[in-house]
């Protein structure tokens, strides 16, 4: 049988279903989970809370996550919402908050506000 991921707590108790292709860690209240190829975050009862069925999705920090969708790198915050629309094939970080975002021939640095330099 194919193996399927969930979450349970310290004793074992299951809080949510082995559902999932992948399941990542929890972090503010997120966790990016993997079912049929794509990328969704749920909340910690298990409801798809962004679902753009992505490529990639990495764990939040600072209300931040990068994600990738057909090979270029972008950012959402909490909500979902594009901070950095997904048009670049580098994305890295956050160091210290701020984002490395680049090309082949060129590097920016992004701090998570709309500000680059």
């Amino acid at each position: 049988k194919e193996q399927k991921w969930g979450y349970a707590d310290s004793l074992g108790k299951i809080l949510i279903p082995f559902q999932f292709d992948e399941a990542g860690n929890f972090s503010e209240n997120l966790a990016p989970v993997r079912l049929n190829g794509q990328i969704n975050y749920i909340n910690k009862a298990g409801l798809k809370v962004i679902s753009e069925n992505f490529d990639e999705g990495y764990a939040f920090q600072n209300g931040l996550a990068i994600v990738e969708i057909d090979g270029l790198s972008g950012i959402i915050n909490t909500l979902g919402e594009w901070v950095v629309p997904p048009t670049w094939p580098l994305i890295e970080g956050p160091f210290y908050h701020l984002y490395k975002i680049g090309t082949d021939s060129s590097i920016r640095i992004f701090d998570g506000q709309n500000n680059a330099f």
